[in-house]
C-alpha cells in the first residue's frame, strides 16, 4: 500500500514538473514574441521618421527649385519712368516697359523688339526719334524667305550710343567695336565681333539675340 502511494506521489510530483515547465516555455516563448513585436514596432518608427523626413526635404527641394529668379534689369533713355526694375525670369522687354509708364512722346518705339525676354543686368535704352534719324532697321535673310529684325543693333552700322544698348556693353566696348569696324571693315557674321578685344564668347552669348551683321 505504501509503495502504490509513493509511485502515485511520484507521478503527481512528475506531472506538476512538467506542467510548470510548460508554463515556463510558454512565458518565455511570450516574451520572445513581445520583444520582436517592440523591436520590429522600434524599426516600423524608425523607417516612418526616415521616411516622413525625406518627403520633407523633398518637398523643400522641389520648393526651392520652383522660386522664380529675380532679376535686375535698367531701363533708361525716352521712357517716363527710367530705373532699375526687379523682375522675374521670362519677363519679356514690353513687360519692363508698362512698369516705367510706357515711351515719351519723342521716342522710337519701334527701336527695341520689345518681345525679347530681357536677362539679369541687362541696360535697355530707348533712344528718341531724332537720335534714330536716318538710321534704317536691318533685314535678316533666313533661308528664301527673310524677317524683319526691328529692333536688333547692325554690327556695321550702328554707333556707341546704339551699341551701349546691348547687355554688358559699355562706352568702352562700344568705342573698341567701332574702332575694330573702322580698321578691319565691316563684320561678315555676327560671331566676327568675338574678334574685338574685350568681347569673348561669355559676352557674345548675352547680344547674340539683339545684333545682327548687313551686306
Amino acid at each position: 500500500m505504501k509503495k502504490r502511494i509513493m509511485i502515485i506521489m511520484a507521478a503527481v510530483g512528475l506531472c506538476l514538473f512538467f506542467s510548470a515547465c510548460q508554463k515556463a516555455d510558454d512565458k518565455a516563448e511570450r516574451e520572445d514574441f513581445f520583444l520582436e513585436e517592440s523591436i520590429l514596432t522600434e524599426e516600423d518608427k524608425e523607417t516612418e521618421e526616415i521616411e516622413e523626413t525625406e518627403a520633407v526635404e523633398t518637398e523643400e527641394d522641389q520648393k526651392e527649385e520652383k522660386q522664380p529668379q529675380i532679376l535686375a534689369v535698367h531701363l533708361c533713355g525716352a521712357v517716363k519712368e527710367p530705373g532699375v526694375y526687379q523682375v522675374q525670369e521670362d519677363t519679356r522687354i514690353f513687360q519692363v516697359l508698362e512698369m516705367a509708364g510706357g515711351f515719351l512722346p519723342d521716342a522710337d518705339q519701334d527701336y527695341l523688339n520689345l518681345a525679347l525676354t530681357v536677362e539679369d543686368g541687362m541696360q535697355l535704352r530707348v533712344p528718341t526719334k531724332e537720335e534714330t534719324k536716318g538710321y534704317s532697321y536691318p533685314v535678316v535673310e533666313t533661308g528664301a524667305s527673310t524677317q524683319e529684325a526691328s529692333g536688333k543693333i547692325d554690327l556695321n552700322k550702328a554707333d556707341e550710343a546704339q551699341l551701349c544698348t546691348l547687355p554688358g556693353i559699355g562706352e568702352s566696348r562700344a568705342k573698341s567695336i567701332i574702332q575694330y569696324r573702322r580698321e578691319q571693315g565691316d563684320f561678315q557674321k555676327p560671331e566676327d565681333i568675338m574678334k574685338v578685344s574685350g568681347i569673348k564668347e561669355a559676352a557674345y552669348e548675352k547680344i547674340k539675340d539683339y545684333i545682327v551683321v548687313s551686306k
